[in-house]
């Protein structure tokens, strides 16, 4: 994976450098200890995941948790750092999950000494990590993809919004115009909202109610309402087949060179 493994420091923020590097096999003694030290300070928000390591075991499954986090990272699918400040180890900061493909995205799971906490540490790590995801490992929607998707958003939104106006006023009087355009306008307001309510419907439908725990079933879920939701507008087009061939032509401007 490109970016990893690498060190990272900020040193002039705090009072001491704030540093992420990668996790090493010789952590397990100061790993263990800090553990055991904090259990309560880590107890409420300790997911319950059988494969972390018991705070009082042996050195051994740290050992086997820092072989998966490198099997991982070669394999593209996590990042695994410690937080160091001022050189001493102070905690963890794991990017995982991380989903390639169009997703390019992942996770972000961390811990710190409860001597340490308070300090702004953790904020200056977090900033170290998702910078180097952002501009290095690449965590991140290439600048030409949003700015190419940007263009045709814009050109086919005026392109709407041109037309359906146009055929609106098409054939309204200038007595007419006034109330046209509050109607028009109460339409438009009234067409958005139901089009935010339909897309939440569809996402939560899709999603499920165990979405949360996998984010492959969460993208997953919102390719699927992307897919609804095209389908829907696709099929909203039908209302034109019931547009007679001669509607618009007060503001068309066709002129009639030869007449039989």
């Amino acid at each position: 994976m490109r970016g990893w493994p690498v060190s990272l420091s900020e040193p002039h923020l705090l009072g001491e450098a704030v540093g992420l590097r990668p996790v090493r096999v010789s952590d397990a003694r100061a790993w263990r200890e800090i553990r055991v030290r904090n259990a309560p300070w880590l107890r409420p928000w300790e997911p319950t995941n059988p494969e972390t390591p018991l705070y009082r075991s042996s050195l051994g499954p740290y050992v086997a948790m820092v072989r998966a986090m490198r099997r991982e990272a070669r394999q593209g699918q996590a990042v695994p750092w410690v937080v160091t400040y001022g050189g001493a180890f102070v905690g963890q900061l794991t990017v995982g999950s991380i989903t390639w493909g169009s997703a390019r995205s992942g996770q972000v799971g961390y811990w710190v000494d409860e001597a340490y906490a308070g300090r702004g540490i953790t904020p200056t790590a977090l900033a170290l990590a998702v910078d180097h995801c952002f501009s290095v490992i690449g965590l991140h929607t290439p600048v030409w993809v949003i700015l190419l998707l940007a263009f045709c958003f814009g050109a086919l939104t005026s392109l709407q919004y041109t037309s359906m106006n146009t055929l609106v006023y098409a054939d309204i009087t200038e007595e007419e115009a006034s109330n046209a355009s509050s109607i028009a306008s109460t339409m438009q307001q009234m067409a958005i909202s139901f089009g935010v309510a339909i897309a939440g419907l569809c996402t939560v439908f899709f999603l499920g109610a165990n979405a949360a725990a996998s984010p492959a079933a969460f993208i997953h879920g919102v390719h699927k309402s992307f897919y609804a939701l095209g389908g829907l507008t696709v099929l909203s087009t039908v209302v034109f087949h019931s547009l007679r061939a001669g509607d618009g032509d007060s503001v068309s401007q066709h002129k009639v060179l030869h007449s039989d």
